[in-house]
């Protein structure tokens, strides 16, 4: 039998999971990143990761056929090195030659959407589907895609950055140096900061997770806030249906958890921007794995690899 690792590194915490090759998790760790710390904390949370993962599962390295990695931001697959992360301070550091040399073993590496949307693809919400979209909306946006029943990543694996996509012409500047991209109207700290700018008061505790609630509850601030961030989302969305024409869209992350109102959202900017055989077509789903889609994929891509 043979057994793989996925890890998901985000700027919290990093999960990891083995499975073997009929799927069984033989072991599942999540501790923290402590980005906060530095370049040299985060790569030694990934070793205490790694070893957690061995000794709970009782495997040995050789035991472990191959590694996959998913982290935010872009790869340099040559290199094998981050060339941008915004949440992390993992840029041009070499911890995936590092993490081969000690373990000896193959280590793969991905976008974190990506081992997300596999993950959704092979055991979630976008089970038999043929072409799927999967979309998580949380502090950002990020996107991946199933083609065909394959994985689409593009020509340097960095497709589908969905939230820089520009949806307003002359808008605000965004951390990638573009102006008006989607994930400052559309995702959870855009809310957040939405609220603040209307000193919206929510017990100094303002998150996106506060204000649906308070649009819920009737707040006019907290509905206008919201209405505006969902029609920023559905244009953004509909975007995505045009060029992909997907049979589903899978939507996960921290903002999935407002459930109907952010895919009543989608559906509704699918509806009137998309063409009609798209829009009918179209399903919206959440996603079923969750937190875990992009440790569970990971390890499904170094079994695919």
């Amino acid at each position: 039998m043979t057994n793989y690792m996925g890890i998901d590194i985000g700027g919290t915490n990093m999960k990891g999971l083995i499975l073997n090759d009929k799927h069984a998790a033989l072991s599942n760790v999540c501790v923290p990143s402590c980005s906060q710390e530095g370049s040299e904390r985060v790569c030694k949370q990934m070793f205490f990761l790694i070893e957690q993962l061995l000794a709970q599962s009782g495997l040995s390295p050789q035991e472990i056929t191959r590694i996959c990695i998913g982290i935010p931001g872009h790869w340099d697959k040559k290199k094998k090195v981050l060339c941008h992360c915004s949440n992390l301070p993992l840029e041009n550091i070499p911890f995936v030659e590092n993490i081969e040399k000690h373990y000896g073993l193959p280590v793969i590496t991905t976008n974190d959407a990506n081992a997300a949307t596999w993950g959704e693809y092979m055991l979630g919400a976008g089970q038999g589907s043929t072409n799927m979209l999967f979309v998580t909306i949380s502090t950002g946006i990020g996107a991946g895609a199933i083609i065909n029943h394959k994985l689409f990543t593009g020509s340097s694996g960095n497709a589908l950055e969905l939230g820089h996509i520009t949806i307003e012409q002359n808008g605000r500047l965004c951390s990638c140096g573009n102006h008006g991209c989607a994930e400052l109207y559309a995702s959870g700290s855009a809310i957040a900061k939405a609220a603040e700018y209307m000193r919206f008061s929510l017990d100094n505790n303002i998150t996106a997770e506060n204000v649906f609630q308070a649009a819920a509850d009737g707040n006019s601030k907290a509905c206008f806030i919201i209405r505006d961030a969902m029609h920023s989302l559905g244009a953004c969305l509909s975007v995505a249906a045009e060029l992909f024409d997907p049979d589903i869209i899978v939507v996960g992350g921290g903002l999935a958890k407002a459930g109907p109102q952010v895919l009543n959202a989608i559906k509704t900017g699918i509806r009137e921007r998309c063409a009609k055989p798209i829009a009918n077509n179209t399903q919206i789903k959440l996603s079923q794995l969750g937190d875990n889609a992009g440790v569970y994929g990971a390890a499904l891509l170094a079994a695919n690899d």
